[in-house]
């Protein structure tokens, strides 16, 4: 062998060593018949960096369980949307478009990276934040408009189709089986034996958006990346509020200059505002809850017990 990789010693969650004699061994084979043998690997493999030991947690196998389970659910809705549909590659990209594609190419050289140095763990967390955070979270749910209109669904499922065959191959040496599986159901098989596995697929190309200049790449990861920081800010505002997820409220921005030309009707519909109104000079005639974002300043016109708000602070 050329290269030989001696991974850390596993523990117990409470960091003591695992052995049958003192009853504090883990049969994996149990673990893959109860939780499944990708969320037994995704535990290990996150846990498999620069550390000197690695705390086997159940818990931990049943977050990478819903982490497959999150994986399963987006290649449905995925097939779904297609419905016998093959998208081709679009001449032109909304801004959304673009961070997802160019977030991707992020994540491909983070993974690329760190597969040659061996260090797991700093593969599998950017898998994981990409997928979950940003593709699913993010992407999916601002593309649910254009994905229902037969007239402009052909971008966002090519752009889908694209970051998850990416996806699918750069988490493989993590989860091979779930990878296989969708790899074969969402169409990428492409022949029969070597050629339709997976396995001998060739690495995702470095960049989606070869006609896009940096620059323009640059804009459009700012642009969106400042919605997506805002639509967090304004959630955690609600939250802090006891509003309900799907109640929407009046909302007023007093927007950032930087921002002055961008289409905010990505934000109102994440933000549940029912109103979006720009403040030009000064806030607004009432005190409202507001909290700072990359946009601007951002207000929400809910109805506040003071009293009972000056008591939670205090």
């Amino acid at each position: 062998f050329k290269d030989v990789c001696i991974h850390a010693t596993v523990m117990t969650e409470d960091g003591r060593r695992m052995s049958n004699s003192l009853g504090t061994g883990v049969d994996p084979t149990e673990v893959i018949e109860k939780i499944g043998a990708d969320a037994l690997r995704y535990t290990l493999f996150s846990q498999a960096g620069t550390n000197q030991e690695i705390r086997y947690s159940e818990r931990r196998t049943e977050d990478a369980r819903n982490f497959c389970n999150k994986i399963w659910n987006a290649a449905r809705f995925v097939l779904m949307n297609l419905d016998g549909k093959e998208p081709t590659e679009p001449s032109e990209f909304e801004l959304v478009d673009q961070w997802i594609l160019s977030r991707l190419a992020t994540v491909e050289q983070q993974v690329r990276d760190a597969y040659e140095s061996y260090d797991f763990q700093r593969a599998a967390q950017p898998l994981y934040q990409f997928f979950w955070s940003e593709l699913c979270d993010w992407y999916i749910e601002v593309s649910k408009a254009r994905l229902s209109d037969p007239s402009r669904s052909n971008t966002p499922l090519w752009v889908l189709l694209k970051s998850l065959e990416a996806f699918l191959v750069m988490l493989h040496p993590i989860m091979p089986h779930i990878t296989e599986e969708l790899w074969s159901r969402l169409g990428y098989a492409r022949g029969e034996g070597k050629d339709g596995m997976i396995l001998f697929a060739a690495p995702p190309s470095e960049d989606s958006l070869p006609h896009v200049s940096a620059e323009d790449k640059a804009r459009a990861s700012n642009a969106v990346q400042a919605v997506y920081d805002a639509v967090r800010n304004v959630r955690v505002l609600r939250a802090e509020f006891k509003v309900a997820a799907n109640q929407e409220c009046s909302a007023y921005l007093a927007r950032d200059p930087a921002f002055a030309d961008l289409d905010l009707s990505v934000f109102r519909s994440l933000a549940k505002a029912s109103r979006l109104e720009e403040l030009v000079s000064s806030g607004p005639a009432k005190k409202m809850p507001h909290t700072p974002t990359p946009l601007g300043e951002v207000y929400l016109d809910l109805e506040i017990d003071v009293a009972a708000e000056r008591k939670r602070l205090e």
